[in-house]
């Protein structure tokens, strides 16, 4: 049997297709060819849509940006008003605490200054001229205890053959002079970690704790003065003294007119720290005078008194007679001090007295020392309180060592125990 060419390469290879390449080939290109025509389609559709529809896509996506521009411009005006808000605020604040600040520093000077005044008027009470004072050693002090002896009290007695008062405590000077704790003249300490409003209330706290005690010790400080200044008038009425009148007195005397209303806009504080500087002027002349009204002991507390005042039975001639003043026992050389300022009127050998010292304190009032071993003074000197004028002696009519002392009223003798007993109330004893 014969076979072709080609039916023997189907009968060696019956599986084999040989027009698969050529149509694989085929297939390709047609793949190729439907891509490229799917391409152009579509570029030639966004060519066309591009072409058509170019303007609204850029007004599109303009606006979109305008949008996002608009956006964040006001995002971010939001955040600067926001942050021209909080500035505006710590302004307020800091403006806000800066106003308590200065007030707080005003405030602060303004208690320095009322307690330096307080201080000094203070000072001037405990140092006021008004109380007869003496130490334990005879000597005579205008004011306030003596140098040698800070704080040591007052001892001024009257001369009595039975009693001897002895005054209190003073509290008018000693109330005020006293040193406070350092805990309710300080403030507290403030905690930095504290917010400044917290700290700076604290601070006006304390400031208004350290007002308050200033008012209550400027209130004890006029009562104080009050008190003094009519122990004073009230006693010095009695010895027949005449004091000055009161500064209010002086301000209304010859003066008048209706009677309007005032609205004073002056601190109250400073009504009364008025009130009270009149007041310490006024003790201060109350104390200039007090000064030469012979209301202190011429030797120490303790020394006898011999003879009164008044009728006693003469020692030479054993007869009654007139005694014109009060005799105190005393060693010979015993200090006999001035019981008042004044001009010295006589300082010579006097018969009977001895060696006499006599002192004018004006006013009509004067003393005598009498019976002295020694002279310290000259005629016509100036002596103050408390300054010695001679020595204890037994000169002249004198049976033993003594003083003779007297207090003479327009040249009349008058009982001295009623000056001293006065000395002991202005000195606060009743």
């Amino acid at each position: 049997m014969a076979y072709s060419q080609f039916g023997r390469r189907n009968l060696y290879y019956p599986h084999h297709d040989f027009n698969r390449p050529a149509r694989q080939a085929a297939a390709g290109w047609k793949i190729i060819a439907l891509v490229t025509v799917l391409v152009l389609s579509l570029w030639s559709g966004a060519v066309t849509f591009y072409l058509v529809y170019r303007d609204d896509a850029l007004m599109f996506l303009a606006h979109r940006q305008t949008e996002m521009v608009q956006g964040y411009d006001a995002q971010l005006t939001a955040l600067e008003t926001e942050i021209e808000r909080l500035k505006s605020l710590k302004l307020v604040d800091q403006e806000r605490v800066d106003r308590a600040v200065l007030d707080l520093g005003r405030r602060q000077a303004l208690v320095e200054q009322r307690q330096k005044e307080l201080a000094n008027i203070a000072a001037a009470k405990g140092n006021a001229r008004a109380w007869p004072r003496e130490d334990v050693t005879g000597a005579i002090a205008p004011g306030g205890p003596p140098p040698s002896a800070p704080g040591a009290m007052p001892k001024p007695s009257p001369i009595s053959d039975t009693i001897i008062f002895m005054p209190p405590q003073e509290r008018s000077a000693a109330l005020e002079s006293r040193p406070v704790a350092p805990s309710t003249t300080r403030l507290r300490s403030l905690d930095s970690s504290d917010p400044t409003e917290v700290r700076v209330s604290e601070l006006s706290h304390g400031l208004d704790r350290l007002q308050t005690r200033q008012a209550e010790n400027l209130n004890r400080l006029e009562e104080a003065y009050e008190g003094t200044e009519a122990r004073v008038r009230t006693v010095l009425a009695d010895l027949g003294v005449n004091a000055p009148p009161p500064s209010l007195a002086k301000r209304i005397v010859a003066i008048g007119g209706p009677l309007l209303p005032f609205v004073s806009g002056e601190d109250p504080f400073e009504q009364q720290m008025t009130r009270v500087r009149s007041s310490a002027g006024t003790m201060a002349e109350l104390g200039q005078l007090v000064d030469r009204v012979p209301v202190r002991r011429p030797v120490p507390p303790g020394a006898e008194v011999t003879s009164g005042f008044g009728p006693r039975l003469d020692p030479f001639v054993k007869q009654f007679a007139f005694h014109s003043g009060i005799d105190l026992k005393g060693e010979p050389g015993d200090v006999a001090r001035a019981t008042a300022a004044g001009r010295v009127t006589i300082a010579s050998y006097q018969g009977g007295y001895g060696l006499l010292v006599e002192i004018d304190h004006g006013n009509g009032l004067a003393t005598r020392y009498g019976h002295l071993s020694a002279i310290e003074v000259n005629e016509g000197q100036t002596v103050e309180v408390g300054e010695p004028v001679g020595r204890i002696g037994t000169t002249g009519r004198s049976t033993g060592p003594h003083l003779h002392y007297e207090v003479r009223i327009a040249g009349e003798p008058v009982d001295p125990q009623r000056y001293l007993r006065a000395g002991v109330r202005l000195n606060g004893t009743p």
